[in-house]
């Protein structure tokens, strides 16, 4: 995978940085108002695992841009492509699909 430059590689890993930290902090915010709104304090320990995945990808996006080396570039470029993966595939479907859409379907379906 070629890093230097403008490459479509580097634009698909800054991408999927930017991504992962726009998708964590809105989803951290979500979290931390409902614990206070609903005075339910487990969702903050989600909404502090959501941000732990959003500091490890912004360190791997930096050790990305800061270091010559390529087998720390080549590390760092799979940790933040394999961490977005993990959070926006896993994390974000589960909330939205089962927490919030499914819930609501079998709520007003009579399943609850």
């Amino acid at each position: 995978m070629s890093l230097s430059g403008d490459t479509p590689a580097r634009r698909a890993i800054v991408n999927a940085a930017t991504s992962v930290t726009v998708a964590g902090v809105i989803s951290s915010g979500h979290h931390v108002y409902g614990a206070l709104l609903y005075e339910t304090p487990w969702r903050l320990v989600v909404s502090l695992w959501i941000l732990a995945f959003v500091v490890l990808v912004l360190c791997s996006l930096f050790l990305l841009w800061k270091h010559a080396n390529p087998a720390i570039a080549d590390f760092s470029a799979w940790v933040v492509l394999l961490l977005g993966a993990i959070f926006q595939a896993g994390f974000t479907m589960f909330e939205c699909v089962y927490s919030h859409i499914l819930k609501i379907v079998l709520f007003f379906g009579g399943a609850s």
